[in-house]
């Protein structure tokens, strides 16, 4: 009887009885937990529009009821190929700036808007201002569409799904009609089921070398989570025309960490992952090549080759070129950071990082930029003038610079 009446407790704290639903608070209680949700802002780079997105405050339970995969920490829904409980928003506006007139985005039916980088100058909006990207999340995939920043008018590119598993899934080309895109494969095999018999045992293997272990969540567990990985992770790699929908492949199918364009729109910084995964290591964590490609996937240059990043020191960094980027000021110059520490904080050391440059075609000796006594946080270009904006981190304090080249 005493076991009854506590399940009987534990279903009206829970808020329902059976049979009858989710109960509600008051009307008072749900005015305010329900009110309007704030839009996030992004600016158009011509500066003339916002862009205002209007999120959800709490998921549907349908949301959260999709099934979720757990691999290489992260949290993927098979359903979409795409991440479990991605945030999402339900409508688009844009306001002028000059007169506050604003025109609603036509949207398709119960849209659920994915924005690539949501921010002043995010990635979803065309150089030139005049169009911007968005994803369409469906039950069973990832949709892209284009909009008109004029009109509000937008369009579903056809026969094309966006892979959002890992990376970034979308990006402008510098001409402002050509979207850089990780798809999912067309010609993708179905996926084996696992097997109740073991194929083979789970192995972890130590070459006597100590390194720092950190706690990590969702991470790959037996072959079978690295052939799941596989799958959902690898993109095929793809410019896609946003006016004609025309989709031109780049190279092979694989999982990209980033392909990020030059402001030439000749080259791409492509950085992926390759095997041996790690079941101690999340995807960051696991080796990658680090390549500069023309625009048919062609090797042009090749910057780095990382091995598994499991011997890295707590707060450190790890060895050889990291943060590498484009230079906006120019057509095709590499930047990134190397540590002078061996990645190791506790050394004494006069420096932590240096800042290197190479200019197309990559064939030379790269250029130091600069010297830094604290740990690289990252740095900004100004728009002109060879000024450079370094960001440090030493002891949680962050430090910005200004730099003449």
């Amino acid at each position: 009887m005493r076991s009854l009446l506590s399940l009987v407790a534990l279903l009206l704290l829970a808020g329902g009885v059976a049979g009858q639903g989710y109960r509600q608070p008051p009307q008072a209680v749900l005015d305010v937990l329900n009110s309007p949700v704030t839009p996030s802002v992004s600016i158009s780079p011509a500066r003339d529009q916002m862009l205002l997105a209007t999120g959800v405050r709490y998921p549907p339970i349908a949301d959260l009821a999709q099934p979720m995969l757990r691999l290489a920490g992260y949290r993927i829904n098979p359903n979409t190929n795409g991440r479990h409980l991605a945030p999402y928003f339900v409508a688009l506006t844009l306001k002028r700036i000059a007169d506050g007139a604003e025109t609603k985005v036509d949207l398709p039916p119960g849209a659920k808007v994915g924005l690539p980088q949501l921010n002043p100058d995010g990635k979803h909006w065309s150089p030139d201002g005049k169009h911007f990207v968005f994803t369409n999340t469906t039950p069973t995939g990832i949709e892209l569409w284009v909009a008109e920043s004029a009109t509000g008018r937008a369009t579903k590119i056809k026969n094309v799904l966006i892979n959002a598993v890992y990376g970034e899934p979308l990006q402008w080309m510098p001409d402002s009609r050509t979207l850089i895109a990780q798809l999912v494969p067309s010609a993708r095999a179905k996926l084996s089921p696992a097997s109740n018999v073991p194929r083979e045992p789970n192995i972890q293997e130590s070459v006597g070398r100590a390194g720092p272990v950190r706690t990590y969540q969702d991470l790959l567990k037996s072959p079978y989570d690295e052939e799941l990985f596989d799958y959902y992770a690898t993109a095929q790699l793809a410019l896609v025309d946003a006016g004609s929908g025309r989709v031109t492949n780049i190279g092979q199918p694989a999982i990209y960490d980033n392909a990020s364009p030059a402001p030439d729109g000749q080259h791409l910084l492509v950085a992926r992952i390759k095997r041996p995964y790690s079941f101690l290591h999340p995807a960051n964590d696991f080796p990658q090549e680090v390549e500069v490609w023309d625009t048919k996937g062609k090797l042009i240059h090749k910057l780095a080759s990382t091995s598994l990043q499991d011997q890295v020191p707590i707060d450190g960094v790890p060895t050889g070129p990291r943060g590498h980027s484009w230079r906006p000021t120019e057509p095709a110059t590499l930047v990134w950071t190397e540590a002078l520490d061996e990645g190791d904080p506790k050394k004494k050391v006069a420096h932590r990082d240096r800042v290197l440059m190479l200019k197309a075609p990559f064939t030379g000796a790269p250029v130091e930029l600069i010297k830094l006594e604290d740990r690289s946080a990252g740095w900004q270009w100004f728009e002109r003038g060879a000024m450079l904006a370094l960001s440090t981190l030493t002891s949680c304090v962050r430090t910005r610079r200004v730099s003449r080249l």
